[in-house]
């Protein structure tokens, strides 16, 4: 958004910076996406609900996988 207003570089960083101090997010900004969990616990449920669901629909046992 900061650049499609064109916004220098500075007040870029520190539009972005104000709400992660802010919330105490500075350290989660650091952190790569990719090592976020989904929220679902796979040990629990190896297979999303919705492919379950869909298989069942299907006629498919849910260990064909």
């Amino acid at each position: 958004m900061a650049d499609l207003n064109r916004l220098p570089r500075r007040e870029r960083r520190q539009r972005a910076a104000d709400p992660l101090t802010r919330f105490d997010l500075v350290d989660a900004a650091r952190k790569p996406v990719a090592t976020y969990s989904d929220g679902r616990d796979p040990a629990a449920s190896p297979e999303p609900p919705i492919d379950r669901e869909a298989r069942r629909w299907r006629g498919e046992s849910s260990s064909a996988v």
